[in-house]
Parts: structure tokens; C-alpha cells; sequence
């Protein structure tokens, strides 16, 4: 590393730790999953032991929360993504190394990337409950719905009125504020793991060393199936 760049790294940690504000790490970012996970858990167990359960509103409402909390925060998806996921693109998810990649064609950088989430085992299995299980019983709001609402049908993730969700952002602060948390937004989560990712990666290099990580390899896992998962969707839409 030249010592320009060396330089320069040290006046911008300097500069981080003069400036008397805490940054936001990584581990903050997902810390109302941590806390809400007992709560989230608790429902997926009720429904484990009874699919015919009847969840209350508030816990339908809930489990949508905190799933878009996981996309989110802990991905680090755009709000867009979560208001345009559809269930085509559930359905047409692919396993590979482990690991469940959904492709998601239209969010709000959609004319230049495919936005691509890597879900582990157990996020699947919560996936797959609220499709099968919490989804429906949003659904049945929406029987009295106007024509032009339909188009919520085809969305993954649909309000406690069976509608598209038009503001995910709005849904995390209600999440962050149930649990009296500061509030954290999609793009500072987005940032404060950009800024750990450079830290890490700046480190390496300065101690010469580059090992392959896990989330590194996750990373390329997801990318590699961009390429042919997206061809899967379309051919699917010119289908329908």
C-alpha cells in the first residue's frame, strides 16, 4: 500500500475518533432482530404445533415486521425490495452451497442489478410459514378489497389490510419502537457494513492476508446465481 493511501486511512480513523459519535456497527444494525427474536420465534412455534392456528392481527402484523426487519437489516435490501417481491419470485427461489437465492427483478435499482438475497435454512422455514401460514390470514382482509387493489395478490409481503406495503421503512420504525430501540434505516445498515467491510478489507491487506471468509463466500454464492436465476424468472413471466 502506497503511503498516500496509508496516510490518508489514518487521517479518516483519526477523524472517527475525534469526532465524538459512536459509529454505527454492523451488530447494531440487527440488534431489534436479536431482542424481537423470542417474540418472533414464539409465533412460529404456535404455528408448528397448529398450522390451523389463528394468529391474532397484531401478530400477523408482527411477523411481517420482523421479516422485513431480516431483509433489510440483516441482507441489506433496499425498502423496494421488500414492496416488490413477488410470489413467482418466492416460488422460483434456488438452493445452492446451502443457501436460498431469490432474485428480485423490479425494486428501485432495478435497471442496472437484480436485487439477490441469500436466506439460510432457518430463514426459509420462516419464509415458508408466513407464505403458507400468516399471508392468507392478511389475505382475508382484502375480500372486500376494490378492484384496483388486486394487484397485492401477486406480492409477497402484504399488509394487515391484504395490500401491497407501500413504506417498509415506517414498518421497522414501529419494530424499533416496540422494543424501545434507536431506530436504524435501511441505508444507515447499508452504510455502517460498507464501513466495516472497507475497515476489514483495508486491515487485510495492510497484514498482507487475505482469507477466504464465509461472508465472502456467501457474497459470491449469491452472485454467481444472479446471472441464471434471473433468466429463470423471465422466462416464467413470458409464461404467464
Amino acid at each position: 500500500m502506497s503511503k498516500g493511501v496509508s496516510k490518508e486511512l489514518v487521517q479518516k480513523r483519526h477523524s472517527l475518533l475525534t469526532s465524538g459519535d459512536r459509529m454505527l456497527q454492523p451488530q447494531d444494525c440487527t440488534a431489534v432482530l436479536r431482542v424481537a427474536k423470542a417474540d418472533f420465534l414464539a409465533i412460529m412455534n404456535k404455528l408448528a404445533k397448529n398450522s390451523s392456528a389463528i394468529l391474532q392481527s397484531p401478530e400477523c402484523v408482527f411477523v411481517v415486521y420482523y421479516l422485513e426487519g431480516v431483509i433489510i437489516l440483516k441482507h441489506l435490501q433496499r425498502p423496494g425490495v421488500v414492496s416488490h417481491m413477488t410470489v413467482v419470485e418466492w416460488l422460483s427461489k434456488r438452493e445452492l452451497d446451502g443457501f436460498f437465492v431469490i432474485g428480485i427483478k423490479e425494486h428501485k435499482t432495478a435497471a442496472t442489478q437484480v436485487a439477490s438475497i441469500g436466506l439460510s435454512q432457518e430463514e426459509v422455514h420462516w419464509f415458508d410459514f408466513y407464505y403458507k401460514l400468516v399471508r392468507p390470514q392478511l389475505l382475508m382482509a382484502s375480500r372486500k378489497r376494490k378492484r384496483d387493489d388486486v394487484e397485492a395478490d401477486d406480492k409477497f409481503f402484504v399488509s394487515s389490510t391484504g395490500k401491497m406495503i407501500n413504506n417498509p421503512t415506517n414498518d421497522l420504525t414501529r419494530l424499533h419502537a416496540k422494543y424501545n430501540l434507536p431506530n436504524v434505516s435501511s441505508q444507515m445498515a447499508r452504510r455502517a457494513c460498507e464501513m466495516a467491510a472497507k475497515s476489514m478489507t483495508e486491515m487485510l491487506y495492510l497484514q498482507g492476508k487475505m482469507p477466504a471468509s464465509r461472508i465472502l463466500r456467501r457474497v459470491l454464492v449469491v452472485h454467481m446465481l444472479t446471472l441464471s436465476h434471473l433468466k429463470h424468472l423471465s422466462h416464467l413471466s413470458r409464461r404467464q
